[in-house]
């Protein structure tokens, strides 16, 4: 619980000095409204401790990091062929896949959100909690169902090779 308590203030301080940097100079007033927001945000959006650890894999985050801006490009680039040409030999589909992930630790499950979310052409329309599993809802845009299904699973399997979350 101690380190609870030290990890949020930890985090308070950096989102503070994020706000008075955002705000371009330190007073009373930036403080202030500063520490009034994220009490506010904390109030209204409260996070619990966690017995979760994660450690990082250097190689697993490289491989990661390099595959989401090749699949930023190559949905992008989708994306805008679809829009330029929709009736094209590609015309434009859309479907909503399930995945069903191997647990439901939240870390893996907002890192897959986010991913999904800022690649063009896929969004994540919901999530579940089944069991131990957490069950995503992916749509996909100008794409098949296999395919959706393969790009999510290995999503999946290359954030779990750069994050290791252990309880």
């Amino acid at each position: 619980m101690r380190e609870w308590i030290s990890a949020q203030w930890l985090r308070n301080t950096v989102l503070l000095a994020f706000w008075l940097g955002l705000w371009g100079q330190i007073s009373v007033a930036n403080v202030v409204s500063g520490v009034a927001a994220i009490a506010t945000v904390r109030f209204i959006a409260p996070t619990e401790p966690t017995t979760s650890r994660i450690r990082i894999h250097p190689i697993g985050v490289i491989a990661l990091a390099g595959r989401m801006v090749w699949d930023l490009v190559t949905s992008s680039l989708n994306v805008a062929m679809l829009s330029l040409v929709p009736n094209g030999p590609r015309r434009a589909s859309s479907l909503v896949v399930e995945h069903e992930m191997a647990d439901a630790d939240p870390f893996v499950v907002t890192t897959m959100t986010q991913m999904i979310g800022v690649t063009p052409g896929t969004l994540v329309t919901g999530i579940e909690r089944r069991g131990e599993h957490a069950v995503l809802e992916v749509h996909g845009l100008g794409i098949e169902q296999g395919a959706l299904r393969a790009q999510v699973t290995s999503l999946e399997a290359r954030v779990r090779r750069a994050f290791e979350v252990t309880s």
